[in-house]
C-alpha cells in the first residue's frame, strides 16, 4: 500500500520516515521474504493466505484512496493488524481442523 498511495499525513505523521524510505526494491524483498517464511511455516496455507491478503490490501487501498486520498502512519498500522488477524485465526482453523480429524480416526 506504501507504494500505491500517497502519505497525507505530512511530514510530522507517525508513519512519515516509513513511507519516505520503502522503495520498491525494499517492498519485494520484505514481500518475498513474508512468502518465504509462510511457505516454511504454514505451506498448506498459502494459496488461501496469498488470495485473502491480496482482497483485502486492495479493498484497504480503494477505500483508503477514495476516502482520504492515500494513507496515514494509523491506516498502515490497521490494515497490519487485520492481515496478521486472518494470518493467525487461518492458521488456528487449519490446527483445529487436523485435531478434529486425528480424533476421528
Amino acid at each position: 500500500m506504501l507504494r500505491c498511495l500517497p502519505y497525507v499525513s505530512g511530514e510530522t505523521g507517525s508513519g512519515a520516515g516509513l513511507a519516505a524510505g520503502v522503495t520498491l526494491r525494499r517492498a519485494s524483498l520484505a514481500t518475498t521474504f513474508a512468502i518465504l517464511v509462510a511457505i516454511v511455516g504454514l505451506p498448506q496455507l498459502i494459496p488461501g493466505l496469498l488470495l485473502g491478503i491480496v482482497v483485502v490490501v486492495a479493498a484497504a487501498t480503494q477505500f483508503f484512496r477514495r476516502q482520504l486520498g492515500g494513507i496515514t502512519g494509523d491506516t498502515l498500522g490497521a490494515l497490519n493488524q487485520v492481515v496478521e488477524t486472518g494470518v493467525y485465526l487461518c492458521a488456528a482453523a487449519l490446527f483445529y481442523s487436523r485435531e478434529q480429524a486425528s480424533v476421528v480416526n
